[in-house]
């Protein structure tokens, strides 16, 4: 479990992290885009993600992929970002009452994503 998102749940920060890919999930009832029906939405894999602080609250996440994301322009893998997000919790795992399998759990994840910048690094020399 995301323990430092467990801590902030339900509230909105600014968060730091890294893009690695973009993603998709199957989704439970087809829709139209672009005048096409998919079956899918598009997701963002991000990784390293900290509160603005520095304080790391996850190895990686996946987000939903906006509109205003694609206001950041092209972007690489490798690509520091900051964004605002509220904390959510879900639902996780797996669970079968035929066969007696219950692996659900709570975990958090981060919800609602907007104002995209891209974070230039600074490179500094020894």
């Amino acid at each position: 479990m995301r323990e430092e998102l467990k801590k902030i749940r339900e509230t909105r920060k600014t968060f730091i992290a890294t893009f690695k890919r973009f993603g998709k999930k199957k989704r439970y009832k087809p829709k139209l885009l672009n005048g096409e029906w998919v079956d899918y939405d598009e997701t963002i894999l991000l990784i390293d993600v900290k509160k603005s602080m520095g304080t790391h609250v996850a190895d990686h996440l996946w987000i939903n992929h906006t509109k205003e994301f694609d206001e950041l322009g092209e972007i690489e893998e490798g690509e520091k970002i900051s964004f605002q997000a509220r904390v959510k919790p879900y639902v996780k795992g797996y669970f079968a009452a035929r066969e007696g399998i219950d692996d659900l759990t709570v975990d958090y994840t981060l919800r609602y994503p907007t104002k995209f910048r891209k974070i230039k690094e600074k490179i500094t020399k020894l």
